[in-house]
């Protein structure tokens, strides 16, 4: 009911183990265009079939915000309608959940629904014939790695390289430089998967 350019339903389920018990994390989201963090033009909505509470939910969701949703973009574009929900369902009366232990599971068990939903919205994006993830090592700090990966990612040369399967390393560096972070050319090492493509700034 959620679904408009998609082209299929994203779901995704999660347990863990809180003592004996099983708590049940489910996600559902939807979004296919005008994606890129602040969220990006998607819904999602994540229930906890848990009793934990308000302060607790959004710490957790926070904490796992950066390394899911707000990592990955297809279109470069940002809209204004993004929504991303953390509910907690629990039966009337059922303990709080406070225990850090028990917290860090669940949010663990979060961060995986979460992904997986980023995922799932991405590999459904408008257009698009190829998935690719950009990893960034080497930076001073998180902030820069962040700016150079995303320069990668949103490139329109670096798109259309990668769509046309062309491991043009030059458009990769043109990204890396413009995104205006400080880097040290001679010191840059490429790699399209396993293979080696530049080292030390140069082919």
């Amino acid at each position: 009911g959620i679904l408009t350019t998609d082209l299929k339903p994203k779901l995704a389920m999660e347990e863990c183990y809180i003592g004996n018990k099983i708590v049940k994390i489910y996600g559902i989201a939807k979004g296919s265009g005008m994606i890129f963090p602040n969220m990006g033009t998607m819904l999602s909505y994540i229930f906890i079939e848990a009793n934990i509470s308000k302060n607790i939910l959004k710490k957790i969701l926070h904490d796992n915000l950066d390394f899911s949703f707000n990592s990955i973009s297809v279109d470069s574009d940002t809209s204004t309608s993004d929504t991303l929900m953390l509910f907690s369902l629990s039966p009337h009366g059922q303990e709080k959940i406070k225990s850090p232990n028990k917290i860090n599971k669940i949010s663990l068990g979060l961060k995986e629904v979460m992904s997986n939903l980023a995922l799932q919205i991405i590999s459904d994006g408008e257009g698009i014939s190829k998935l690719i993830e950009v990893q960034v090592s080497g930076a001073k700090t998180y902030k820069q790695a962040t700016a150079v990966s995303f320069s990668i990612a949103n490139s329109p040369l670096v798109k259309t390289a990668i769509a046309g399967e062309d491991a043009n390393w030059g458009r990769v560096v043109m990204a890396i430089g413009k995104a205006n972070s400080q880097v040290v050319q001679n010191k840059i090492k490429l790699m399209f998967g396993s293979y080696l493509v530049a080292t030390k700034g140069h082919k």
